[in-house]
């Protein structure tokens, strides 16, 4: 949830699925959104910011500059990005062997 480009909580996966099965699909949100999360900065190293997503059970990490919301990061792409480094520092280590 954003209140003046500052991001003040997230709905967690576990927040969801836990107000799907004890609670009304017509909760708002805010009723079952966290208000304790970490955020990434823009200028932070993409594992250093997956770890953290991934300690808290988080499935995004706002990225924010001086206290205000300038994108997110999903877990999911954060992974996705990492295992193509990964496969990038293959292709580099097989084609030097050559």
């Amino acid at each position: 949830m954003v209140d003046q480009d500052q991001v003040v909580g997230v709905l967690t996966r576990r927040r969801l699925i836990e107000a799907l099965t004890r609670r009304s699909p017509t909760t708002p949100v805010r009723e079952v959104m966290t208000f304790q999360f970490d955020v990434a900065r823009p200028e932070e190293l993409v594992e250093d910011a997956l770890a953290r997503g991934r300690a808290q059970e988080l499935q995004l990490l706002p990225v924010v500059r001086e206290g205000r919301l300038v994108g997110l990061l999903t877990v999911e792409n954060l992974s996705e990005y990492v295992a193509i480094q990964a496969a990038l520092r293959e292709r580099q280590t097989s084609v030097s062997a050559y």
